[in-house]
């Protein structure tokens, strides 16, 4: 049986739509209600049951390296192991031979492939699943057969499924086709994949073959829908909650900074 106990958090970003704040700080540690995003990430991924977080770091990494050893490497309630990966320095040599950009997250992933079990849970910095949402996706995958499972959602507007992953999935929750931002014209259903992963470590097998996408990255998607060409079985997870800030938190830009700390901040300024 398949066992989910580790996690890769991607932390790299230089996170330019939150400027000028991450001019100061790096993306995941700004604050939410108080606490850094990064560690509202990390506390529910370890109340899910994860044992071993790989943070992948690069820009502002100092800050991120200092915080980590402050908040959980001396002492922290959930007996962590967390890894910091820099992935500044380790450029895979396929991709540096083709003189062409390491940007995307296939890449980063590519680079920590050394590091990784046979199952993992791959997630971002800059979201906050709520615990029992992680609890119940790692158990879908856990009893599944399958190589990858996909957190989703629906989105009722194209205008707001061109910014994200678009996906087709069948009766039986297999997902049939992936499109990382698609053109108007490319969107095929109401159905997005949000930036919560569970994989076999076979997902790397497959990031070598997928070329630059027309964003000029080497996208995640490309290599599952490699795997789904492969005929090998990628399964969604639907979030029904998505819209409810509840359920889940997503740091993109100024305005979500603003709103995600509104409450907090007119407490603050009441007392």
């Amino acid at each position: 049986m398949k066992k989910i106990t580790q996690a890769v958090i991607l932390a790299g970003g230089i996170g330019s739509r939150l400027s000028p704040l991450t001019n100061y700080l790096p993306k995941p540690l700004l604050p939410i209600n108080g606490k850094p995003v990064l560690s509202q990430v990390i506390d529910n991924i370890a109340e899910a049951g994860i044992t071993e977080i790989i943070i992948n770091v690069d820009y502002k990494k100092e800050m991120i390296e200092e915080f980590i050893k402050k908040k959980y490497c001396k002492k922290n309630n959930y007996n962590l192991n967390i890894i910091l990966h820099d992935t500044s320095i380790d450029k895979s040599e396929e991709y540096a031979s083709r003189k062409e950009t390491t940007k995307g997250v296939a890449i980063s992933i590519y680079n920590t492939r050394k590091l990784l079990k046979d199952d993992f849970l791959l997630c971002a910095a800059d979201t906050i699943f709520e615990k029992e949402y992680l609890k119940r996706i790692i158990n879908y995958y856990e009893k599944n057969n399958s190589l990858a499972t996909l957190s989703t959602t629906n989105l009722e507007r194209k205008e707001d499924i061109v910014k994200k992953s678009c996906v087709v999935i069948d009766n039986n929750n297999n997902i049939t086709r992936i499109i990382e931002k698609p053109e108007l014209e490319e969107v095929l259903s109401t159905i997005v994949s949000t930036p919560l992963y569970l994989f076999n470590k076979k997902i790397i097998n497959y990031i070598p073959k997928i070329n630059l996408s027309r964003r000029g990255e080497y996208e995640l998607q490309s290599a599952i829908q490699l795997m789904i060409d492969d005929k090998l079985l990628v399964k969604g997870y639907m979030n029904t909650k998505w819209n409810n800030l509840n359920n889940w938190k997503m740091l993109n830009d100024c305005e979500d900074f603003l709103k995600l700390n509104f409450r907090y901040i007119k407490d603050q300024l009441v007392r």
